[in-house]
C-alpha cells in the first residue's frame, strides 16, 4: 500500500467516523425529546385527572380567582388561580374549618392545602379544625389568604408540577345540572409545553350563592 492510498484511507475511516458520531448524537438527542414528551403527556394527564377527583368530591364551592395561562403577561395584581371549597361532611352538616380545602397554582405547581384528619390533632389545633365556618366567609377574595393563615393549613401537598400557568372556572348548576369545575393548565418541561383542559361536576348542587 503506497503512502496516498493509506492517507485516503484514513480520509474516508475519519469521515465515516465522523457520520456515525453525528448520527449516534442526532438519535440520542431525539429518543431524549421523545422522552420528554412522553413524560410531559404522561404526568400531565394524570395530575388533570387527580384535580378532577379532589373536585368533584367538592360539598360546596366557594371564592374562585380564574388566573391566567400566562402570569407574566398578565394585568398587575393578577391573582393566581386557586378555588376554596368544602371537601368533606363529618355528617353534622356544618361547614367546620378543618373540612376546607384550597386548590391553588403556585410557584409552578398546583398546591392542595387542607387540615390533617381531626384523629391526629389535639389541643389548639383540633378546636380549630372543628370551628364551625359560615358559608359566606367562603365567599370573599380575603378567604384564600385567611385559610392559609391557620396554622393548621400550613403545609402543602404538590397535585401537579411544571405548571407555568392556570385558569380556574366555575358554572353555577341549576335543578337539572350540577355545578362544574373547569381548569385548564399549561405544562412545561425542558422545552416542551403542552396546554390541558378539563372538567369536574361537582356532587354537590352547593356553589358560591346557593
Amino acid at each position: 500500500m503506497t503512502l496516498v492510498e493509506l492517507i485516503m484511507g484514513l480520509a474516508i475511516t475519519t469521515m465515516v467516523v465522523g457520520a456515525l458520531a453525528g448520527f449516534s448524537v442526532a438519535v440520542s438527542s431525539a429518543w431524549k425529546q421523545q422522552e420528554t414528551s412522553t413524560a410531559l403527556q404522561m404526568g400531565s394527564s394524570q395530575a388533570m385527572a387527580r384535580i378532577q377527583q379532589i373536585v368533584r368530591e367538592a360539598k360546596f364551592v366557594g371564592y374562585v380567582s380564574q388566573g391566567s395561562l400566562d402570569p407574566s403577561n398578565a394585568p398587575p395584581l393578577t391573582a393566581s388561580a386557586a378555588l376554596i371549597f368544602w371537601k368533606s361532611d363529618d355528617g353534622d352538616g356544618l361547614i367546620q374549618l378543618g373540612e376546607l380545602a384550597l386548590l391553588e397554582h403556585d410557584s409552578g405547581e398546583i398546591k392542595l392545602y387542607e387540615a390533617p384528619a381531626t384523629n391526629v390533632l389535639a389541643g389548639a389545633q383540633l378546636l380549630l379544625a372543628i370551628l364551625p365556618i359560615p358559608s359566606i366567609d367562603l365567599l370573599g377574595i380575603n378567604s384564600i389568604t385567611d385559610l392559609k393563615s391557620w396554622a393548621i393549613f400550613q403545609d402543602a401537598k404538590t397535585i401537579a408540577a411544571h405548571v407555568t400557568g392556570a385558569e380556574f372556572a366555575v358554572a353555577p348548576g341549576n335543578a337539572s345540572e350540577r355545578p362544574t369545575f373547569k381548569f385548564t393548565l399549561k405544562f412545561d418541561r425542558d422545552g416542551e409545553s403542552t396546554l390541558r383542559t378539563a372538567t369536574a361536576s361537582l356532587r354537590s348542587s352547593l356553589t358560591a350563592g346557593n
